[in-house]
């Protein structure tokens, strides 16, 4: 079975080609075609699609298309399309090297991925390839930039410090000015920084994003405008019944620098689980329209660092050899499998991980492992894939 990403065709065969060979008035016609239907979860079979100029004119049954020379019909019969795909937690700025713009896009959009949502970066940097991208000169998917990470600490080129109330107004304000719609931050920022932070960007009608800081419950951070909850985060303690004691347990234990207890936290709380409270939270979330972008296949990276199948994994054909070679040394140096030897034995200690995404990291690539959360929704615990 093949499957066809229909926005990718579209940006392929028409929007590339305009400084190219084709003329950007062409019609693809595709007959004959199964459509993916991801809203309802079928295949509708033996559809026509009609795209122009690089976008989406109809999908029906049967379509009656004037005959002339910028009109280009492919029989697509046994052949599959659907929509193309979102990876809503990336960073292209802040990768070594190997990964440079005529890389890492390309394979985005090989993989069928049409759209990232970069968490985190330099903003020049980005504006300049996202408008390669939108003039055809940089084979790439859309890119929606985040700007830098506002955190606590020091400012550089990828990030924005903010350590009071005053801090995080201004830097909301000047990124305003840069002309971003969508705010990213750390969880390390103070509580006031916080409400700081969402109350300007609620004033310049500006949108953040990221972990919930460890100063917040995830219900402030829903009824504060926080518009996505990156991996979950504070998600299982706001569903224990036993919130407000272990949320003063973790705090003590991460001001101590305590590795372990904290790590218990994360226990405990999937133990003292409340069916109820969840069930209130989540009717929070879906008013508020708080969206989680759960990471999953970094999470299942991360718990599988000791798999040797990694390093063998088909995927690697992706990765740049120079890359390859650093991860490899990375998973023989013996750090991460002390780590998971120390779980091993401290069950206790051990967490679930859920599957996630955050490309291009240690054994995650663009596009392919994006592929691997929408064909196989059983294994990544989920459905419904949509960006926003």
């Amino acid at each position: 079975m093949r499957i066809f990403l229909l926005t990718f065709l579209c940006l392929n065969s028409c929007t590339w080609a305009q400084s190219k060979a084709e003329p950007s008035g062409q019609t693809l016609v595709f007959t004959n075609v199964n459509v993916v239907d991801t809203r309802a979860g079928r295949i509708l079979p033996g559809m026509t699609v009609v795209v122009r100029s690089g976008r989406i004119q109809g999908v029906a049954r049967v379509g009656l298309i004037a005959e002339n020379h910028n009109v280009r019909m492919i029989n697509a019969a046994g052949e599959y399309v659907m929509p193309g795909l979102w990876d809503m937690d990336v960073r292209t700025a802040s990768t070594a090297a190997a990964w440079d713009e005529h890389i890492i896009y390309p394979l985005y959009v090989a993989n069928g991925v049409t759209g990232v949502r970069d968490m985190g970066g330099d903003p020049d940097l980005l504006d300049q390839r996202s408008q390669r991208v939108e003039d055809g000169t940089l084979p790439g998917p859309h890119i929606l930039v985040a700007g830098p990470i506002l955190s606590g600490g020091k400012s550089n080129t990828q990030a924005v410090a903010l350590n009071n109330p005053t801090e995080a107004r201004e830097a909301v304000a000047k990124l305003k000015e840069h002309g971003m719609n969508l705010l990213t931050m750390r969880s390390d920022i103070s509580r006031d920084s916080y409400y700081a932070l969402a109350d300007e960007a609620a004033r310049l009608k500006l949108q953040f994003a990221g972990p919930v800081p460890d100063s917040i419950t995830v219900a402030e951070a829903s009824a504060a405008g926080q518009r996505s909850i990156e991996r979950l985060s504070g998600i299982l303690l706001a569903c224990s019944s036993k919130e407000d004691a272990l949320r003063q347990q973790g705090s003590q234990a991460l001001a101590n620098q305590d590795v372990g207890p904290h790590a218990i936290v994360t226990t405990l709380a999937m133990a003292t689980y409340d069916p109820e409270k969840a069930w209130n939270l989540f009717v929070q979330l879906a008013n508020n329209n708080t969206w989680q972008v759960p990471a999953l296949v970094w999470s299942q990276t991360m718990a599988s660092m000791d798999n040797t199948n990694l390093t063998v994994d088909p995927g690697l054909k992706y990765v740049p050899i120079s890359v390859r070679r650093e991860w490899e040394l990375k998973n023989e140096c013996g750090r991460c499998r002390k780590y998971w030897n120390w779980r091993r034995k401290n069950p206790r200690a051990s967490s679930k991980w859920s599957i996630a995404c955050g490309a291009p990291e240690y054994s995650s690539w663009p596009g392919a492992t994006v592929q691997s959360l929408t064909f196989c929704p059983v294994s990544a615990c989920t459905r419904n894939w949509s960006g926003w």
